[in-house]
């Protein structure tokens, strides 16, 4: 049994969920829950507190996967059937998609004895960095796995023209704290100091701890339509893009900009397929960022400051061999550490040695 949510909407944790759906293999038969199937958030919370545990308790599953929560909310909605699972002392395997579960842990307050007896059960933890591993150091007994994430099946036989076009492209959910509204920021000046250069944005609108769903509409569209008028046909919002629109998205960009600072960003999908794209990317040093980009990758630069983003942006508009040289290498990097059928393969061969 496979628990965890299924795209739309599309996160790094609904995308790389969505990827297992591909898993093929002779000797084992694979069950998913998706604990977003319903439109309304009741239904899904009362599918996963009452019909999965049920679905556990009535079925003979040889092994129990699902994404970890590291909130209290949603630990407290997979508790039932962490619980079952452990009463009928199923195999366990968690996979991490965040970089807050020690954080969470330690911060649990009256749940914490309840979070012990549940993670010091489970049996494997998949984390995306070698980094991340710290995560769990709270359970000496589970065992620990890196997967690197990985890009989707589309861009496998892609092939990226050199030289590409001058244009920036942030490509994320649209939230405060992914950066967006420093971005937007800096690219009054990047636009004005370079005639030649356009710019990309694409995403769906989400809340954070900052500003809520509609605050940060409100801002963007601010912004942008004052960038529009003063830069015209020079920067576009393109919505939510997927499938052949956003490979072509990504084809046609030269620079990836990402200036996040999401409290539990790890290693981005994003990230991934632009450099599988051949973009330079230009992101922050936070959480483990830093793990999964170097200076053969792009430009690691602080956190909310435009001033860096234009810096770095510049930077490598103004040396196109060092530009060239290192879209190429992502182009490479990315096809030997993050293609889709070795991903698949390390999660089957990590189930397959659960159970």
């Amino acid at each position: 049994m496979l628990i965890g949510p299924f795209t739309p909407p599309y996160t790094g944790q609904s995308v790389a969920f969505s990827y297992l759906k591909k898993i093929e293999s002779n000797e084992l038969e694979f069950e998913f829950h998706n604990t977003k199937k319903f439109r309304n958030f009741f239904l899904n919370y009362f599918s996963s507190v009452f019909f999965l545990p049920l679905r556990i308790l009535c079925t003979n599953y040889a092994l129990i996967y699902f994404i970890g929560s590291r909130s209290k909310f949603g630990f407290l909605r997979q508790v039932p059937f962490l619980l079952t699972s452990i009463i009928l002392r199923k195999k366990i395997i968690n996979h991490l998609h965040g970089s807050d579960f020690y954080d969470f842990y330690q911060k649990s307050s009256f749940l914490k004895p309840l979070v012990k007896l549940c993670y010091d059960r489970v049996d494997t933890s998949i984390v995306l960095l070698e980094a991340m591993k710290k995560e769990f150091v709270d359970f000496p007994h589970m065992k620990t796995i890196v997967v690197s994430n990985a890009y989707n099946a589309e861009f496998n036989q892609l092939k990226v023209p050199f030289p590409k076009p001058c244009n920036l492209l942030y490509l994320s959910n649209i939230m405060a704290s992914k950066g967006i509204l420093v971005f937007l920021e800096a690219a009054f000046d990047l636009l004005k100091n370079n005639q030649n250069l356009t710019i990309k944005i694409a995403g769906a609108f989400l809340g954070d701890h900052l500003k809520n769903k509609s605050q940060i509409k409100q801002d963007f569209f601010e912004q942008l339509n004052h960038l529009q008028n003063t830069f015209p046909n020079r920067i576009e919002y393109l919505g939510v893009v997927v499938g052949d629109q956003k490979v072509k998205c990504l084809v046609e960009s030269t620079i990836f900009i990402l200036p996040t600072f999401y409290p539990t960003e790890a290693a981005p999908i994003s990230i991934i397929e632009a450099m599988r794209t051949g973009n330079a990317i230009i992101t922050t040093k936070h959480n483990y960022l830093d793990m999964l980009v170097s200076k053969k990758n792009g430009v690691l630069i602080s956190t909310h400051s435009t001033e860096e983003i234009i810096s770095a942006t510049e930077q490598l508009l103004d040396d196109p061999k060092l530009l060239q040289e290192i879209q190429r290498h992502n182009v490479e990097e990315s096809k030997n550490k993050y293609s889709i059928k070795n991903h698949l393969i390390n999660i089957t061969n990590v189930i397959r040695e659960s159970i």
